[in-house]
């Protein structure tokens, strides 16, 4: 075991699996205001990278990445968050079962005081874009849509 003691790999594999028994313990703990502490929004990123692009490969998915250039920490539920971009990410891939060009693109953009950061695939849109944040639809299904968080830092 001594020999894996400093592998970045490693470290990296114990990160993703404490993160991903935090996202599935997540319905156990208080409220997002007493899980939010400064986070480092780019390590959330790569570790998402870590477990979609595998995803996206088996689905003949392009993952394009455009999350270049410092990012400022940021004030945010890390394991929220984690679980938002993951569910975006499935969303995505649904909306591109049909399609031929398949393509998701994560981008982040940083200005005075705000992150974004951007989901948008190549799926076949919203049927019914006037009900998309009405509450409680039946036969919700994800399609074609480019979501983005914003945050403060």
């Amino acid at each position: 075991m001594s020999e894996l003691h400093g592998n970045l790999d490693f470290e990296a594999l114990g990160t993703l699996i404490h993160g991903l028994e935090q996202i599935s313990a997540m319905e156990l703990l208080g409220s997002t205001e007493q899980r939010r502490t400064v986070i480092e929004l780019r390590s959330v990123l790569d570790e998402l990278r870590v477990l979609i692009d595998t995803i996206g490969h088996e689905h003949e998915i392009s993952m394009q990445w455009d999350a270049t250039g410092p990012i400022p920490l940021v004030w945010a539920d890390r394991y929220g968050l984690m679980q938002v971009f993951l569910n975006l990410t499935k969303n995505s891939i649904r909306a591109m079962e049909s399609v031929a060009t398949k393509r998701l693109t994560i981008s982040t953009t940083v200005g005075e005081q705000l992150i974004t950061v951007r989901f948008e695939d190549t799926g076949s849109g919203i049927a019914e874009p006037l009900s998309l944040f009405r509450p409680f639809q039946s036969a919700a299904q994800g399609a074609g849509l480019a979501c983005t968080y914003r945050g403060r830092w």
